[in-house]
């Protein structure tokens, strides 16, 4: 299922939406039956959060069952961008603090995983921050906040974060 989200999330990013989606259904049953009605929950919540359809993909994540921590920090990370998206600051920042509550409780996650999810939660709070700021207050810390993101290697979802930066 790893790389059946991979291929579905690297697709999106690419912007082969139609694509994924005749792939989701065409190869769903490839992907071990344990996990695949959570896998094609969860891809379809990518699709639709690709698509701005948020309300989908918080339904599509609601059906996910499965106490995997890949899924839960999926889950986890796609519904912070949702939140982002919408511009919701309270539904954002309670998030953030239980998804940073969430990987250090987790005993189990490498101390590399644990710096790249808070890289991208420290950037992810930067952002929204900075998008909600008056635009002249705003221009030279996101210039500095995209030098800072590029430049760092232990990160994850670095390219939403760049495309969010370069929006603001």
């Amino acid at each position: 299922n790893i790389f059946f989200m991979s291929i579905v999330a690297t697709g999106l990013e690419a912007g082969e939406h139609d694509w994924i989606e005749k792939f989701i259904k065409e190869k769903i049953h490839d992907v071990k039956e344990a996990l695949r009605t959570d896998t094609e929950h969860f891809s379809n919540a990518l699709c639709s959060y690709w698509k701005k359809d948020y309300e989908n993909s918080i339904n599509e994540l609601s059906k996910v069952r499965s106490e995997d921590f890949a899924f839960k920090h999926n889950i986890k990370s796609l519904t912070l961008k949702i939140y982002y998206d919408l511009n919701e600051s309270e539904p954002f920042y309670s998030h953030i603090d239980t998804y940073k509550h969430f990987i250090l409780n987790n005993r189990s996650v490498h101390d590399k995983v644990r710096e790249q999810v808070n890289n991208f939660i420290n950037y992810s709070k930067k952002l929204f921050t900075l998008k909600n700021l008056q635009e002249t207050d705003r221009e030279f810390e996101i210039m500095k906040l995209k030098r800072e993101i590029s430049e760092n290697h232990s990160l994850i979802n670095k390219i939403w974060l760049l495309k969010k930066a370069d929006e603001v």
